[in-house]
């Protein structure tokens, strides 16, 4: 999926958001647990390990439409 399909700013979900890895053992994290919208354009994603319970956040700002 692309994100230019919602939000017409053509950037990559995957290249903006990336697969964050654990901070404690390193795991590859595929799909966060909990995601908040704190209004223009932040995202916090709550992540937790299957392989370690680790629990983290972590934030993204989404670039706004092209002019």
């Amino acid at each position: 999926m692309r994100i230019d399909s919602a939000t017409q700013t053509g950037v990559t979900v995957s290249n903006l958001l990336g697969r964050p890895h654990c901070p404690q053992c390193g795991e590859t994290l595929f799909a966060a647990t909990a995601t908040e919208f704190l209004g223009r354009g932040r995202l916090v994603n709550t992540w937790s390990c299957d392989a370690c319970d680790h629990v983290f956040q972590t934030m993204v700002k989404v670039p706004g439409p092209r002019r």
